[in-house]
């Protein structure tokens, strides 16, 4: 991650490089970093609707077993590449938030189809 000093001076988005390690530096970079944000919002929160719908209706019929392990599959490569490999704090948040989002999908799952039917 950029310190602090890796940045020119000119850069005023100190936060940026501290919590992100991204500088920000312009109109252009501050779109750029604004519109990655906002895409991280986007997709962190995807699930969360189906999450309700299956917390609201007490089962989770809506969605293939096989479809959510297999997107956990990708998550979890994402997020283990993310964690070996020198990339910014942002792609292993992001990575980290998918992971989990998909466990709770899965567990929701297993809960509604194996132990409360029960």
């Amino acid at each position: 991650m950029p310190s602090p000093t890796d940045c020119p001076a000119s850069c005023g988005w100190h936060w940026a490089t501290q919590y992100f390690g991204d500088c920000v530096c312009g109109d252009r970079d501050a779109a750029s970093f604004l519109l990655g944000l906002a895409s991280i919002a986007a997709w962190g929160t995807a699930e969360i609707p189906q999450i309700y719908a299956n917390f609201r209706a007490g089962r989770s019929e809506g969605i293939s077993f096989a479809f959510i392990v297999t997107w956990l599959t990708g998550d979890a490569f994402n997020l283990l590449g993310c964690a070996t490999s020198p990339t910014l704090p942002t792609q292993l948040y992001t990575a980290s938030l998918y992971t989990a989002t998909t466990i709770v999908l899965i567990l929701q799952h297993m809960y509604y189809n194996n132990l409360h039917s029960k």
